[in-house]
């Protein structure tokens, strides 16, 4: 949209072209220097030419150093703990001869710091509860469950009116995860990679948790590979009829794909359900521990009711007949209850019509549950995966070039399907936690409890005091 022009004239006349130009709209371009295009040019050349210098002499010192790296991360770290050390300080309130240091510690370890303080310092230590809506977060489970505190963490941690959901989650994380990726084989390389590398690797806490969270997820992996009679897809069935004509039959208690694909279908939902009823309890027990009796039980409780009278009614229907009537009498009179309690905050004629509106969430809970039947889809796809490759490698007959090819196929065909499914089994399980179930009765939002401690990066630092707490 510019127009550019080089104009020349004589020096007696630069001000009345200036002008001229100026009123035509023209306007000299900003100089921020005197120089010549030229000698501008050829000062950058310079300065690259001194920068390359400077470069080529920083990657002589680097390789100079670099037998010495050891002990530049050492400096590093230490340098890093300084630097915290000193931002702590900051934040102390010090006079001449008296220090006053507040902040916040575990309950349980209380006791222990508070020992140790008057052990070592003349002090006055005072401990009182924390504010519970300021206070950071703090998880604590046994072994078994601790591990599945990285799932809680990555979706949000508990705030002050949540329960910690990880015992939960964690149960159905592993639970559900091994049903997916549903290989034994699959399992067992779970098992030996994550304790192979706790063993040798020398894993961060963080770093273990994760590696325990996938070894008991391998533990269900084998267990639902038994189940199913999955180890490395069909592959002892293949090898056996192959090369030793021997017909070695099913060995699990289900077969996804023979004709069992409608009972795992069917066991899919019904895991759904008692999930769904889980996260409903779990509300039930939150809005409770809250103060809302109110609603625990009309919000949480009625709805429980509800979906276990449709889940007698279905099981009456397709089991035992006498169970039809209990479960539609449960399922009425909940829906009732929910009718005139779900608009208990309205007045008039729109408590009927808000409570009676509340009843369209039972789509909710039926999408919710339908989303497990990736359970079914998942462990169908494993299955199908695994014994295409074993087909594959079985092609060419049980001589030489047979072995040959079912040494190059399988390994390699498993090594995919394997990382496909079980990067879909984390992913997915996720889901049903992050959506199916969190949904029902968390909210998140806490701040993480970060204690005051070494952050190294290289160097570990194992402490040798006994902690008497």
């Amino acid at each position: 949209d510019n127009t550019y022009i080089f104009a020349c004239c004589p020096i007696s006349q630069k001000e009345t072209a200036e002008n001229t130009l100026r009123q035509l709209s023209f306007a000299r371009p900003l100089q921020n220097t005197s120089k010549t295009p030229r000698a501008k040019i050829q000062s950058r050349v310079d300065r690259i030419a001194i920068c390359e210098q400077k470069i080529a002499e920083s990657v002589s010192f680097i390789e100079k150093a670099a037998g010495r790296r050891r002990e530049l991360e050492i400096l590093a770290d230490l340098c890093r703990a300084k630097a915290d050390h000193y931002r702590s300080l900051g934040k102390i309130g010090n006079t001449e001869h008296t220090s006053l240091v507040r902040g916040y510690v575990a309950k349980t370890d209380t006791e222990y710091l508070k020992k140790e303080i008057e052990k070592n310092f003349t002090a006055v230590v005072e401990i009182k509860p924390a504010d519970e809506k300021l206070s950071p977060v703090k998880l604590k489970n046994n072994k078994f469950f601790s591990p599945a505190e990285t799932i809680t963490t990555m979706y949000s941690l508990p705030s002050a009116t949540d329960i910690d959901p990880t015992p939960l989650t964690g149960f159905f994380y592993y639970f559900l995860f091994g049903m997916m990726l549903s290989d034994a084989g699959y399992g067992l390389l779970i098992i030996l990679g994550t304790v192979l590398g706790i063993k040798y690797l020398k894993p961060s806490p963080q770093l273990k948790k994760s590696l325990m969270l996938f070894f008991y997820c391998g533990i269900s992996t084998v267990f639902w590979g038994l189940i199913f009679g999955s180890f490395f897809g069909d592959l002892i069935a293949q090898i056996g009829k192959t090369f030793f004509d021997v017909t070695i039959p099913a060995w699990g208690l289900l077969d996804p794909m023979n004709g069992d694909a409608v009972t795992l279908l069917i066991i899919s939902l019904v895991i759904g359900f008692v999930q769904i009823i889980a996260g409903l309890i779990a509300k039930f027990v939150t809005a409770y521990r809250n103060g809302d009796k109110a609603g625990a039980f009309f919000d949480a409780g009625l709805w429980i009711t509800t979906l276990l009278g449709i889940g007698v009614l279905a099981i009456g229907v397709a089991v035992y007949k006498q169970l039809v009537t209990v479960g539609a009498v449960i399922a009425i009179a909940s829906a009732l209850g929910l009718i005139l309690t779900q608009g208990r905050d309205k007045k008039g004629v729109m408590r009927f019509f808000s409570g009676l509106a509340s009843l369209y969430d039972i789509t909710g809970y039926v999408s919710d549950l339908l989303s497990f039947s990736r359970l079914m889809a998942l462990g169908l796809t494993t299955a199908a995966m695994g014994s295409v490759f074993n087909m594959l490698g079985s092609m060419a007959g049980g001589g030489f070039v047979g072995i040959l090819l079912m040494l190059l196929i399988v390994p390699l065909g498993h090594a995919l399907c394997f990382a496909l499914n079980a990067l879909g089994a984390y992913v997915h399980t996720l889901r049903l936690q992050y959506v199916e179930l969190f949904s029902k009765f968390y909210e998140g939002g806490g701040k993480p409890f970060k204690a005051f401690s070494l952050k190294n990066k290289y160097v570990g630092v194992k402490s040798t005091v006994k902690e008497e707490n």
